[in-house]
């Protein structure tokens, strides 16, 4: 099966990625470029939503744990949405990015919102403190 990515960036600055086929070791790197690609853009956070994602590997994987460490770093975040059931056993066994599963797409929004209201909080904190 081939792999496709559709970008479609939103108006509050999160990104909605839809990944379709396989995610494994024959297309990891052209995951990650596009992804290299719309970081600094996804300023609210990036939403995978792995609706058509039939299959994942361990590369795969490290893929995504990669993605979500380059945008905690910069202070966005990662959800993910969609996913099937076979996938989806993957990261329920894994445990690593267990808060950010969602059903739907309206759930990752409201997450992501929450999340920039957050971050939003604790700057102007920091701000006031000096930091």
């Amino acid at each position: 099966m081939g792999f496709k990515i559709v970008i479609n960036k939103k108006d509050d600055g999160a990104s909605v990625v839809s990944l379709i086929g396989s995610l494994d070791s024959d297309t990891c790197v052209e995951f990650e470029n596009n992804m290299k690609s719309i970081l600094e853009s996804a300023s609210q956070g990036i939403i995978l939503d792995m609706k058509e994602l039939s299959y994942i590997s361990s590369l795969g994987f490290g893929a995504i744990f990669r993605l979500k460490q380059a945008l905690e770093k910069n202070e966005s975040t990662l959800a993910l949405v969609n996913l099937q059931p076979s996938v989806k056993k993957i990261f329920d066994a894994l445990k690593a990015i267990p808060e950010a599963l969602f059903a739907t797409i309206d759930g990752a929004d409201k997450y992501l919102d929450a999340y920039v209201a957050y971050i939003s909080k604790k700057v102007a904190e920091d701000d006031q403190e000096g930091k």
